[in-house]
């Protein structure tokens, strides 16, 4: 399994599925984000976020490491914190290991109201962005109610 996150003083990248982070012959076609890419900020704030909702009827799949379309009975809005800006950064957020975020044209976030291509997930609300918080609301599936783990990837690009 390739390490596709590579976080080192002054570095971040992301790579595309199967391809290693920290390899030095990694493409700019084989990654997904590199701080070294030319844009207007400086990273405030990169890490992990690790949902810690209680599993619901999937347990047994996230016992064996499966990590797909998690259900929980959890409704609370998940919230990532960073050091709080006098604006509102700018805010790359990639979720991790999930198939509904993939289409033919890329990775999209479930935005609210909307469906998924592939199941009946909606969010009800946008993800939003403060000073110092990204909040993200939970996903739910139309026909039965349960909520989904969601784990993120997050770089926070400051002005």
């Amino acid at each position: 399994m390739a390490d596709r996150l590579l976080m080192e003083a002054g570095k971040l990248i992301v790579s595309k599925e199967g391809k290693d982070a920290s390899d030095p012959a990694l493409t700019p076609g084989d990654m997904m984000f590199n701080s070294d890419w030319l844009f207007s900020g400086t990273i405030i704030a990169a890490g992990v976020h690790v949902d810690t909702a209680s599993y619901g009827f999937a347990k047994s799949f996230a016992e064996d490491g499966f990590r797909v379309n998690e259900g929980t009975s959890d409704t609370y809005t998940q919230v990532i914190n960073f050091p709080e800006q006098n604006y509102v950064p700018t805010v790359l957020l990639i979720p991790l290991g999930d198939s509904r975020y993939w289409s033919d044209f890329g990775m999209l976030l479930l935005a609210p109201g909307a469906f998924s291509a592939t199941t009946s997930l909606v969010r009800d609300a946008p993800i939003t962005v403060t000073y110092s918080q990204i909040i993200i609301p939970r996903v739910r599936n139309v026909g039965n109610g349960w909520r989904t783990r969601e784990d993120f990837i997050y770089v926070v690009m400051g002005m």
